[in-house]
């Protein structure tokens, strides 16, 4: 039995919207609640999608693939990362555009499922798949199979904050979130800034003042780059998705900086890098 406070069509959630998905709202429900009828026929290469779409469940949306060998079972579950933000929150797509990529891979990891995320939309589709190599399949056993062997139920449970005896995904994010030093420039902008630009911006700082997101990701980049040890990696990933975690950033610092022969001209952008990463 799960019980969630999912949307009802009558009760606003936390943010005074009605029906959102991937929010809350009332009711109970089990896997029996599914009707299921008969053995599924498909031949190979062909999908169908069993029962109609289900906004009320943990099994949102339910597909199942012939292939060659066996049977690609998948379920679907919506989110609202927005769900995520802060009380009080004015932009919240801003708030998740800027958190997007940290919170799809933790969510993808915690509960093994993978994202397909529109950058324009705070709603996010979380897949599970599992493969079946029985000879027929039945919509009971597809139903049966992503129910008890996936995470989506733990996700849905871990959602709602008032479900007995379930984790509270909402705190569990923001320990996350909190763990993270985040960049407001990242990706392909990285890449077009050059050396004399980052020259440039450093020699404009007055005392104290501290890099710009643009100029750090620049930064940390170019000292990944060095190869200096195997264990930066988190230098390669603040400008390739935005966000790195925090100690294991400043930790990586540390360790080009424990290479002073080889990091040579970058000292000074190393030492704001750091001035720049010790503040968030």
């Amino acid at each position: 039995m799960t019980t969630q406070s999912r949307a009802d069509g009558r009760t606003p959630d936390r943010h005074g919207n009605v029906n959102r998905p991937g929010t809350f709202g009332t009711k109970q429900v089990s896997r029996a609640d599914v009707k299921l009828a008969d053995t599924i026929d498909l031949e190979v290469g062909d999908d169908m999608q069993i029962g109609p779409v289900a906004a009320d469940t943990p099994l949102q949306v339910v597909l199942v693939t012939k292939s060659h060998n066996s049977w690609v079972l998948e379920a679907q579950q919506m989110v609202d990362l927005a769900w995520f933000a802060p009380d009080g929150t004015r932009e919240e797509a801003a708030w998740v555009e800027k958190r997007r990529a940290a919170i799809l891979k933790f969510i993808e990891n915690e509960y093994g499922v993978e994202g397909a995320s529109n950058d324009e939309n705070t709603v996010v589709d979380f897949t599970a798949t599992l493969n079946d190599k029985s000879g027929t399949m039945t919509e009971d056993r597809v139903y049966q199979r992503l129910w008890d062997e996936t995470e989506l139920v733990r996700l849905w449970n871990e959602m709602d904050d008032g479900t007995a005896g379930s984790e509270n995904l909402t705190r569990k994010m923001q320990e996350h979130l909190d763990r993270q030093v985040f960049s407001d420039a990242w990706g392909a902008e990285v890449g077009n800034v050059t050396d004399e630009q980052v020259a440039a911006t450093l020699n404009g700082l007055r005392d104290g003042e501290l890099i710009d997101d643009l100029t750090a990701a620049a930064i940390a980049k170019r000292a990944h780059g060095l190869r200096l040890s195997w264990m930066v990696g988190e230098l390669a990933e603040l400008p390739a998705t935005g966000y790195a975690d925090r100690y294991a950033f400043r930790g990586s610092i540390e360790r080009v900086q424990q290479h002073p022969d080889r990091h040579g001209a970058l000292e000074a952008e190393i030492a704001a890098l750091k001035a720049w990463a010790n503040a968030r």
